[in-house]
């Protein structure tokens, strides 16, 4: 794989063999990510999954990348091939990945609310939106051509999720969002505290509160977090519909990424407990409703 990623920095970047001093395969959940460390510079370079190639529309991920440097949000990108989703980008030399408990510090917190505040009111017109129902029945079909069956238990879920739906997206504001706010996918600059928020292939216009939705599941905040946060982000006592739209968002982002999950398993990836702790987390939240 080293000859490929050198190979690659080579003809894409033009950087000689020699020049190249460290490659180091970072953790990923879906992709192949590689830190590449050269005499002209860090960079990072995105091999994409295979099992992503159904479900990402890689010319969308680079024009919302695009947007995101405009808005100072992600690192520079110096090369994306839409065909195949290979991406190289600069490395952000003075951050620090967050983890779920660093992103839940009371600092962070504020800054991260502000970050997403900006994106979501930017004016900036992304190109695709995120619509939940597509993504909804796209991952569904996805799974059936894999060979993955449903149950009338699913089929049930699925219709009171999609009530719901209809109940709250009247409550909702639609604006450009990331849409995957993993911890590991915000970045911290260890000297200014800038806030960086990577990995921008589900991004689209969606209602903000999947965002906020996002950081509480994927930092498994408390109720107290997810206070603070939402005060954070509206600059206001949250109202009793602020909590239940966030609480009904959490549902039917699980739901989602059951469904992406279960792709995942069929495609021969081992991610049955996360599949499993994602049906487990919807039933348990939608019971609040």
């Amino acid at each position: 794989m080293q000859n490929k990623i050198t190979e690659i920095l080579n003809s894409k970047l033009n950087i000689e063999k020699n020049d190249i001093i460290n490659i180091i395969r970072l953790n990923s959940l879906t992709n192949s990510n590689y830190k590449v460390e050269t005499k002209k510079g860090d960079f990072i370079v995105r091999l994409a999954g295979e099992a992503t190639k159904n479900v990402i529309n890689r010319k969308d991920e680079k024009n919302n990348i695009l947007l995101a440097n405009k808005l100072n949000l992600e690192s520079e990108l110096l090369y994306f091939d839409i065909k195949t989703g290979l991406k190289i980008s600069k490395f952000l030399s003075n951050c620090i990945t967050l983890t779920p408990s660093l992103a839940k510090e009371n600092e962070n917190m504020k800054n991260i609310a502000k970050s997403l505040y900006n994106l979501h009111n930017c004016n900036i017109n992304m190109c695709c939106s995120f619509n939940i129902i597509e993504k909804l029945n796209l991952y569904e079909k996805e799974c059936v051509k894999l060979g993955k069956g449903f149950s009338k238990e699913y089929f049930e879920l699925k219709n009171k999720i999609l009530n719901l739906y209809e109940k709250y997206k009247q409550f909702g504001k639609l604006c450009p969002c990331h849409n995957d706010l993993l911890a590991e996918n915000i970045l911290k600059d260890k000297i200014n505290n800038k806030i960086y928020i990577v990995d921008w292939e589900y991004a689209g216009i969606n209602d903000f509160m999947w965002d906020i939705a996002s950081c509480s599941l994927e930092w498994n905040m408390d109720k107290n977090d997810e206070f603070l946060f939402l005060t954070y982000y509206l600059d206001k006592t949250p109202n009793k519909i602020d909590i239940e739209k966030l609480t009904f968002y959490k549902v039917i982002q699980d739901f989602i990424w059951y469904l992406w999950s279960e792709i995942k398993i069929y495609s021969g990836e081992n991610l049955k407990e996360y599949s499993q702790q994602r049906m487990s987390n919807l039933k348990c939240n939608l019971e609040l409703l």
